[in-house]
């Protein structure tokens, strides 16, 4: 209901009143959520958003990836800014970019660098 796919290819706006701008293979599954370009990406949270990149998730509520490559924001709230196979798992946690981080804690926040731990709570 209400969902949008302009100048996508093969990908699905499934969610109601959600969004893909452009790019490929992309799904918006999650009910206002989006995606504004990129490859095989997906938005299954509700008010999820996915930038652009490759390979990335967004899955928490109000969860969002701004870029880089396999990425997944699962906590409500968290934000991924960009590198590769990071996971913000912690409410309200945050990656500012780098390789294979993490922020496991609820409003913890990994600023960069490779194979880092972000776990306790804020």
């Amino acid at each position: 209901k209400g969902s949008v796919a302009l100048g996508a290819e093969q990908s699905i706006a499934g969610g109601d009143y959600s969004l893909i701008a452009a790019g490929r293979y992309n799904k918006a599954s999650g009910d206002f959520s989006s995606i504004t370009g990129g490859y095989s990406n997906k938005a299954s949270g509700l008010y999820s958003s996915v930038s652009g990149g490759t390979g990335n998730l967004a899955s928490g509520e109000t969860s969002s990836v701004s870029g880089g490559e396999t990425n997944e924001a699962k906590g409500t709230s968290a934000s991924i800014s960009g590198g590769g196979q990071g996971l913000a798992s912690g409410d309200r946690s945050s990656i500012a970019g780098g390789g294979s981080l993490q922020a496991l804690g609820k409003g913890s926040v990994a600023l960069g660098g490779e194979e880092s731990i972000a776990g306790g709570d804020y």
